[in-house]
């Protein structure tokens, strides 16, 4: 089977631009921020992290050096005391157009992968399309998202949130992507 490559960008863009937007909700909507804590004292704790972090990275900040260099008779013991954050004192990192651009790319790639496995696996039926992004954005959510909570200590409530909104957004613009490829297989036959 030949793909179609007019078709196959197509339906890529009509899947990042339902994406993108879709994204864009997370961002928008209070209730989706309430995973987001605000730091006590902020000018201070910026201030001295400033001060210390040397370069951009992810860092393990041990809460108390003591027990974990000297008291701490087990690995858990070692590990309950640890935080993770990641520090990017770069300035130039945190530029909106920047993100915006590579979000986009990032959504356009994933489409185009999206509907080319529409296009050569020829799953025709629109459910079947919507079920088949629905399973893989339930293994990306299993593969990626939920580790975060695992590994990471991400609040469920954030995990929650981040895998609903893939799921949804997916979902969604695999219903655009799916009818526009139903429309272009009628106007084919």
């Amino acid at each position: 089977m030949k793909t179609n490559v007019k078709k196959l960008l197509i339906g890529a863009l009509i899947g990042t631009v339902v994406g993108f937007v879709w994204g864009a909700t997370e961002w928008f909507n209070p209730l989706l921020q309430q995973p987001y804590k605000q730091v006590k004292n902020q000018t201070e704790v910026n201030s001295t992290l400033i001060d210390n972090l040397d370069e951009n990275g992810i860092y393990v900040w041990h809460k108390d050096t003591q027990l974990h260099l000297e008291n701490a008779t087990s690995v858990a013991e070692k590990d309950s005391n640890v935080m993770y954050f990641i520090a990017k004192n770069d300035g130039k990192y945190y530029q909106p157009g920047r993100f915006m651009g590579i979000e986009v790319l990032t959504q356009f790639l994933t489409w185009l992968l999206i509907t080319y496995l529409f296009i050569r696996l020829d799953i025709r039926g629109h459910f079947d399309r919507i079920k088949f992004v629905g399973l893989l954005a339930l293994v990306v959510g299993l593969g990626y998202v939920l580790p975060m909570w695992n590994w990471w200590g991400f609040s469920t409530e954030f995990v929650a949130i981040r895998w609903g909104n893939l799921l949804v957004g997916w979902l969604l613009a695999a219903t655009a992507v799916s009818f526009y490829l139903k429309k272009q297989i009628s106007i084919n036959n």
